[in-house]
């Protein structure tokens, strides 16, 4: 059966260090003496559900090599455990909120987010609007740590959300650090739009990524969500992979265009302190 694009990607972002190892994200290789079938399948599951975001029936019992009646139990006793929910609308499964905070739970232990931690709360100081650090995985972003704007009008934490990487400055600041080769498998993975706003065929968004990658910051005005708008910068790792980014998100009144490059230079700062905090540890 041929490899879904996404699935590639990840392969490839696991093998450059882009991602880390965490229990949704890869099944372990080594094989043990007596496997139980069940728990590989569910697990092989719920690992294609993560990495996809949206899985139907038929597409589960395809990459199972299951009957669709199989599948289709499955699915349901992992949403009866709250692992996995089912969009009223498509009846398509994606992850539920059991899944998510067990990967926030392993993801608590990465450097990445220990080494940002005080330079969002610097963002958020210096700024008074909200900061977060999310992680690339595949064609979306994945919301990990945030510190709250004390406004009365601010954006609230995303952390647990996940957002197609090209819809958010987070992710666009991490596709400008890519390799050639990664951003044409990402764009031949391009998945869809959140707003009237987001930018939808691969030209354009390449074009983005070009203008982040020369300027050094990424913007997002309303591309994720309605009334909200963005600034990121990417967090370089000492193994030299970018991963991860830092954003500052506010209400979209409060970011016009010409606004953006006061807090980009904040963010930058902020991001090459992360880096800085990364390659002591």
């Amino acid at each position: 059966m041929a490899q879904h694009p996404e699935e590639g990607l990840l392969d490839r972002q696991r093998q450059a260090g882009q991602l880390p190892r965490c229990t949704l994200c890869r099944i372990a290789t080594e094989q043990p003496a007596y496997p139980i079938e069940s728990v590989g399948r569910a697990l092989r599951l719920l690992t294609l559900v993560a990495e996809r975001g949206s899985v139907t029936v038929t597409a589960a019992a395809e990459h199972l090599d299951v009957a669709r009646s199989t599948a289709h139990r499955m699915l349901t006793t992992l949403v009866a455990e709250d692992y996995v929910r089912q969009d009223p609308g498509t009846k398509a499964y994606g992850p539920g909120r059991g899944m998510l905070e067990l990967g926030l739970s392993a993801l608590r232990n990465l450097d990445v987010r220990a080494a940002a931690r005080p330079e969002l709360e610097t963002l958020r100081d210096e700024l008074g609007e909200t900061a977060h650090v999310t992680l690339l995985e595949g064609t979306h972003v994945l919301f990990v740590d945030s510190v709250e704007s004390a406004r009365a009008v601010r954006v609230g934490s995303r952390v647990g959300m996940q957002m197609a990487a090209h819809c958010t400055a987070a992710g666009k600041a991490v596709l400008a650090a890519l390799p050639p080769a990664a951003l044409d498998e990402y764009l031949a993975a391009l998945p869809p739009g959140l707003t009237p706003n987001s930018l939808t065929g691969s030209d354009a968004v390449r074009a983005e990524i070009e203008e982040t990658r020369g300027r050094g910051w990424a913007t997002n005005f309303e591309e994720s969500e309605d009334g909200l708008s963005a600034v990121a910068a990417a967090i370089a790792e000492p193994s030299g992979a970018v991963r991860a980014s830092l954003t500052v998100s506010l209400p979209a009144a409060r970011l016009p265009p010409e606004r953006a490059p006061e807090i980009a230079e904040a963010v930058v700062a902020a991001a090459g302190r992360v880096s800085a905090r990364l390659m002591r540890s």
